[in-house]
């Protein structure tokens, strides 16, 4: 078994703020299906909450089903934890992500993330062959690490090893330390 997780599992997390609207869940969804189309045996499990009416709900929903893909809504911080820590891959679907608070998420449980190569997924993953600028780049990049057990163990040794580098925690203690030394403010 490899790194802890028995099952080709790739988990879309929308983090707890977001919506599933606006996160590239279509995407995501066609990626996924192209890869099962040659042949990977690969289950996917959406995740987030519904910050969205009633119409997205039932479209999203519809998508789910015809993915073949396991709809987790709401999950409270236990369940994200139980669920990222069981899954080997994450899918990021949004381009130009401000920063990518899922994908900061994900690489902190040791998954392999792959991300759109804009916005801030690449300074949180760090690494381009986790990057893709298409669809197609995508598939083939998520179809190759599932087969690959040497780039597996890469990646996901240095997930680990990028653990805590945006921890709100390490944040908070940067600029604490940043406050120090400006010294008191001038009256």
């Amino acid at each position: 078994m490899l790194f802890g997780r028995g099952r080709n599992v790739a988990t879309v997390w929308c983090a707890s703020a977001a919506s599933f609207g606006g996160k590239g869940l279509e995407r995501v969804l066609r990626i996924v299906n192209a890869v099962r189309q040659n042949g990977v045996a690969l289950e996917l499990v959406l995740a987030g909450r519904w910050d969205c009416g009633a119409r997205e709900r039932r479209a999203i929903e519809r998508q789910a089903r015809a993915a073949c893909a396991e709809l987790q809504v709401g999950v409270t911080r236990t369940e994200l934890g139980t669920l990222l820590a069981t899954s080997r891959y994450g899918l990021h679907g949004m381009e130009c992500e401000p920063f990518g608070i899922a994908v900061a998420e994900m690489q902190d449980a040791g998954m392999i993330v792959l991300a759109p190569d804009t916005g801030g997924p690449p300074e949180i993953l760090g690494d381009a062959r986790q990057l893709y600028h298409d669809e197609a780049d995508a598939a083939e990049k998520l179809g190759r690490l599932v087969r690959d057990e040497t780039l597996q163990r890469e990646l996901h040794a240095r997930a680990l090893s990028r653990r805590g580098l945006f921890a709100p925690e390490r944040f908070v203690a940067q600029l604490r330390r940043s406050l120090a030394e400006a010294g008191p403010c001038a009256s």
